[in-house]
């Protein structure tokens, strides 16, 4: 897939983006850490250079390869990535919206990680705050993703 639409669209358009995140996923499955981290990096660059900075998708492409430092123990490079995630999802939803919860319950795993308790459960006072006010049957609400 990545092959296609790198031919279909050309090295530096948003849709390869997806292809090589997902690739990025298989490669994280599998062990081959080097790989997925080069497809997220990758991503996030594609998308920066041609949406722009504050496009909700580069602020997926960083909560990825947020997730992933932090699945690799690599916590001091992960932080930055979850807090421009949240500051670009802040900005375009507003910074009670439910859009925001993913980022902040791995933002909080991450500083339970980090042995900063009192960060992670302002985090998670934040988290259920916006669940509170999310509209009955929303998958915020329940905590699902």
């Amino acid at each position: 897939m990545v092959i296609i639409r790198q031919t279909a669209f050309g090295p530096a358009h948003p849709e390869l983006a997806v292809s090589l995140t997902d690739l990025g996923g298989i490669y994280a499955l599998t062990g081959k850490t080097a790989q997925a981290e080069s497809r997220y990096r990758r991503a996030l660059e594609i998308r920066e250079g041609a949406l722009g900075p504050q496009d909700l998708r580069v602020a997926a492409s960083l909560h990825t390869l947020a997730y992933f430092y932090a699945t690799q123990g690599r916590l001091a490079e992960a932080e930055p990535l979850y807090q421009r995630a949240l500051r670009i999802r802040e900005r375009a939803a507003g910074r009670n919206s439910p859009a925001l919860a993913p980022t902040l319950e791995d933002y909080a795993a991450l500083l339970h990680a980090s042995g900063r308790e009192k960060e992670a459960q302002a985090m998670e006072a934040r988290i259920a705050a916006i669940r509170a006010e999310a509209p009955p049957g929303s998958s915020v609400r329940g905590g699902s993703r």
